[in-house]
């Protein structure tokens, strides 16, 4: 990004350094002269004798202002601007009329071709330098501004870069720590606090596979926000009896039941959701492990599943810190 700035901050220095091209479309030698003599050497003068001769020049000079006479042999003044508007390399061009045409309705027709300025015949030379100098100005700021849009666009450009590096390195990690957090947990799974051990021992081991599933937990919402990020999350909808998803949940998270006692009730008739089962699994497992991590050993979790209403189905978690 710094070098980005460094280019564009030191192609505007260049810029300003260099005059300013203004480009004279006159027939007339004597005010020619006159505007030549009002520029002195603060600008780059070209000029041109008729329309035709103007657009070529346009071609290979490319200048910062067109000062447009309109009444020229051949094509006018008011045809050449409209050229210029309806050329996308030209159409930025600010372009002056300075015509002996002083009616009203010629103003309004050099606006309305996109002219910045109008000024009649005959002119005051100071008048004319002035407002040069301000559509320059006005030029120069139009054309930092595009300038530092450009540079916040590849800015941007670079961060979503960095960004997207940033999210596939941290998907790599996370999906590696998959399976030795799959394998320590089954190890974990092996060792029953019922083997002996002292009381210490079992705590320790129950804290270990705690700890192990919330990183199993951490691991597996990283990776569904990446997947959801990119739209590339799975779904598998289909009719799913809620009681045995919760069941499963239950038994999966039996580690860190110590001594609580975890209850699902169910209506008679089964509890059917269009869901996607692996999913709903993992939601069930989020709302137990919150239980769990607010009900004292030797107390109590029931979980209840009911049809309520058509469409609709009611989870409700029962334990001494509350009902979720």
């Amino acid at each position: 990004m710094n070098h980005i700035e460094t280019n564009a901050g030191e192609a505007r220095r260049l810029l300003s350094a260099a005059l300013d091209t203004i480009l004279i479309v006159e027939d007339a030698r004597a005010n020619i002269d006159l505007l030549l003599g009002t520029f002195g050497d603060q600008y780059t003068v070209s000029v041109a004798l008729d329309g035709q001769s103007a657009l070529k020049i346009v071609e290979t000079v490319n200048p910062d202002l067109i000062l447009l006479d309109v009444m020229m042999p051949g094509m006018d003044g008011f045809e050449v601007c409209a050229k210029l508007k309806d050329n996308p390399a030209t159409r930025d061009i600010p372009v002056i009329f300075l015509t002996g045409l002083n009616e009203d309705v010629d103003e309004e027709k050099g606006l309305r071709l996109g002219a910045a300025d109008y000024i009649t015949k005959p002119f005051h030379p100071g008048v004319v330098k002035a407002r040069v100098r301000n559509h320059l100005a006005l030029r120069h700021a139009r054309l930092e501004a595009v300038a530092q849009r450009d540079e916040a666009a590849a800015a941007c450009q670079k961060l979503r870069e960095l960004e997207k590096l940033r999210d596939d390195l941290v998907h790599m990690v996370v999906h590696d720590m998959r399976s030795p957090l799959t394998g320590l947990s089954m190890s974990l799974d092996l060792l029953s606090p019922e083997d002996g051990g002292s009381p210490a021992s079992r705590e320790i081991l129950g804290m270990a596979r705690e700890n192990c599933r919330a990183l199993a937990d951490m691991v597996n919402s990283l990776l569904d926000v990446s997947r959801l990020e990119a739209g590339q999350m799975p779904f598998h909808c289909e009719a799913s009896d809620l009681g045995p998803l919760a069941c499963a949940a239950v038994r999966r998270l039996s580690g860190l039941v110590q001594g609580r006692q975890v209850s699902v009730q169910t209506a008679v008739a089964p509890v059917v959701a269009h869901c996607d089962p692996v999913v709903t699994e993992r939601i069930f497992e989020n709302l137990v492990g919150n239980a769990l991590k607010f009900t004292p050993e030797a107390g109590s979790i029931r979980i209840e599943l009911r049809l309520e209403a058509l469409f609709y189905h009611r989870f409700r978690s029962r334990h001494p810190g509350g009902i979720s």
